[in-house]
């Protein structure tokens, strides 16, 4: 069996040497870019910076003055149920139901600013059959921070409806006392009932509110 020379292996071992030092050096180099890629991806995702973002939000100290207004129109309504096919008017923005399903609701979110007060809710529609009126409520769905496995809490706050065949038609609902908006905890809701389909329509809904 033969055997390295003094020489061969003098030789030997500084390639070794070097090769592990190379190694070394691309272990390190790895080791040192992973916390920038690291740093990218998380400034990318926006984790940490919106959450820094959020903290430095700050509540309203007042609710804005005056009257206003939270509209929606027949075109901002959503059917409850695949099986609902639901049409709207694209000049006049009007929408109604065009085959009956199990679930002839259809809804839309109304966004009204913190603090204010709700004082009326409205609906505007049209009424052609003499047996069908169309409805509307106005929804609250809340969830305190209370509890992790706590259910969220669905209060009415006022219904309207058409009466008979009045063909275009608006009723108003006055809620006494008002409610104070708390969007923090809650959504606010307009539900439309339209009742087998026929005749009914939906063209506008609004809650008026104050400060």
């Amino acid at each position: 069996m033969e055997t390295a020379s003094p020489r061969e292996s003098a030789l030997a071992f500084p390639m070794e040497s070097m090769l592990m030092q190379r190694k070394i050096l691309i272990m390190a180099l790895a080791a040192a870019a992973w916390p920038m890629s690291a740093m990218a991806q998380t400034a990318a995702d926006g984790g940490p910076l919106l959450d820094s973002a959020r903290a430095a939000e700050t509540e309203p100290a007042a609710p804005p003055a005056g009257t206003a207004w939270t509209t929606a129109l027949g075109y901002d309504f959503r059917r409850v149920s695949d099986g609902q096919t639901l049409a709207s008017n694209p000049t006049l923005g009007t929408f109604w139901c065009v085959a009956p399903s199990s679930l002839e609701y259809a809804y839309a979110r109304l966004d009204i600013p913190k603090f204010r007060k709700i004082r009326y809710f409205r609906l505007w529609g049209q009424d052609f059959s003499s047996t069908k009126n169309v409805s509307a409520d106005l929804r609250r769905v809340c969830l305190p921070d209370t509890a992790a496995a706590a259910n969220p809490v669905q209060t009415t706050l006022a219904t309207v409806s058409s009466s008979g065949s009045p063909g275009g038609f608006t009723v108003n609902a006055t809620i006494d006392p008002p409610v104070e908006v708390d969007s923090g905890q809650c959504t606010y809701w307009a539900y439309v009932y339209m009742p087998g389909c026929t005749n009914l329509s939906v063209r506008k809904v609004f809650v008026e509110h104050t400060e």
